[in-house]
């Protein structure tokens, strides 16, 4: 199957065609890689990638489509799919970037090492879990959320916890009704302990696009 492909050079901001990129992977099957290069106080670089797939409108309707429906209300398959694809599919338990172990799509509730799991599985762990994301998202916010509003903020907590949303400037902003300043707060949350992540880099800037309502289709 034939994909476009987007790749940009992360050097202290993302560039500035981003978004442009973004908004075009909502409508078609595109890879996006990221890559950034770091250097050590030793002088010695490092090429860091990431790489995110976003599913063609055709492919998306396969893609754990039947278990959607009891969350349509909340959290459209576009968005689903998309957040599976920052994830990614791992059938077996491993250490993610923070040392917990993780399978599936991000699922770490309960997870062992020598687990393993099916994408089915792996998809309905992921949609309760979302559930469970959305409601802490209703529970701290507010003030009034459009649809993909919320549907970065659940992206979010999914990936970070509600605990990280609930004690962050991001939302203080966001329930002082500073939505362009609660946007730019995706930006700070980049980091596993003092090392900054391309594909976290990625993640947010995505997820503050969505927030701001510029990716269509979701």
């Amino acid at each position: 199957m034939h994909r476009n492909h987007f790749s940009f050079a992360l050097r202290g901001a993302v560039t500035i065609g981003l978004t442009a990129a973004l908004v075009a992977c909502a409508d078609v099957g595109v890879e996006l890689t990221a890559t950034a290069t770091h250097h050590t106080r030793n002088g010695v670089a490092a090429k860091l990638e990431a790489r995110l797939q976003f599913p063609a409108p055709q492919q998306r309707a396969n893609i754990g489509h039947a278990s959607h429906d009891h969350l349509n209300d909340t959290i459209p398959p576009a968005v689903v799919d998309l957040i599976k694809s920052f994830e990614g599919f791992r059938a077996h338990a491993y250490k993610d970037a923070g040392g917990t172990y993780t399978i599936g799509y991000g699922t770490t509730e309960g997870v062992r090492p020598g687990d393993t799991i099916t994408e089915a599985e792996a998809t309905r762990h992921l949609l309760d879990d979302l559930a469970k994301a959305a409601q802490g998202v209703r529970r701290l916010v507010t003030v009034p959320l459009r649809d993909h509003e919320s549907h970065a903020l659940t992206s979010f907590v999914y990936n970070l916890g509600v605990g990280n949303l609930a004690r962050s400037t991001l939302l203080k902003r966001l329930n002082a009704n500073d939505r362009v300043g609660a946007a730019q707060e995706f930006r700070n949350w980049v980091f596993v302990g003092n090392t900054m992540l391309p594909g976290l880099k990625v993640r947010r800037e995505v997820e503050r696009s969505l927030f701001l309502g510029e990716l269509p289709g979701t």
